[in-house]
């Protein structure tokens, strides 16, 4: 089975689109070869800032081949209406969005387009008194309205400082031999072998 991520694309785009000047673009975006840096912390003193990178694997290929779209991955011998794997990443500078209200939102939108249930979900601090980040996660599965047969899952994070706020996000076709077990420990392999903040102090 594999996924239309159009969908859910959709949704996580047009929510953090509502700041659209405020929205870094593929080109705006550090990419080096196929690592996206997205910032969590750029209003700390110069030199001193955090980021997220996001190593994407050879077999994925970019969407973002406008440089005004927001950057992202689907494995490159499928194409982005029957896919079976998605990545996005996304960043807003001087939002001032939080992690956790975005997550919130983020959720509700999604009724309005799936059945859905959480799977797992966390909200953490990270840092000193004058490095703090925050994290916001979730696992959820889903099935739209419109194709109600097929079940895809996604692994969503927002990270927030005071001015920037930066999203990461990678989904799945849930195959019928899975269970919710095997679908958290997929996304979040992934996630811990193709991810890692960095903090420039």
């Amino acid at each position: 089975m594999r996924t239309s991520s159009t969908t859910i694309t959709t949704i996580f785009i047009s929510l953090l689109m509502c700041c659209a000047a405020q929205a870094a673009t593929a080109a705006e975006l550090e990419q080096a070869q196929t690592t996206l840096k997205l910032p969590i912390r750029t209003d700390l003193s110069a030199g001193n800032q955090i980021f997220l990178l996001v190593n994407i694997p050879d077999r994925f290929r970019s969407l973002s081949k406008d440089p005004a779209r927001v950057p992202q991955f689907i494995p490159a011998d499928e194409n982005q209406a029957n896919c079976s794997e998605h990545i996005t990443g996304q960043t807003f500078l001087g939002s001032t969005f939080d992690a956790d209200d975005l997550m919130g939102k983020f959720q509700t939108a999604l009724k309005s387009y799936a059945t859905s249930k959480i799977l797992k979900e966390s909200d953490e601090r990270f840092g000193g008194f004058y490095t703090r980040y925050r994290v916001s996660s979730c696992i959820i599965t889903y099935k739209t309205y419109k194709n109600p047969e097929q079940e895809e899952a996604i692994l969503l994070k927002y990270y927030s400082g005071p001015a920037d706020c930066s999203t990461f996000q990678y989904a799945i076709a849930v195959k019928p031999n899975m269970t919710e077990d095997s679908i958290i420990k997929k996304l979040e392999d992934f996630e811990r072998n193709h991810t890692q903040i960095v903090e420039n102090f």
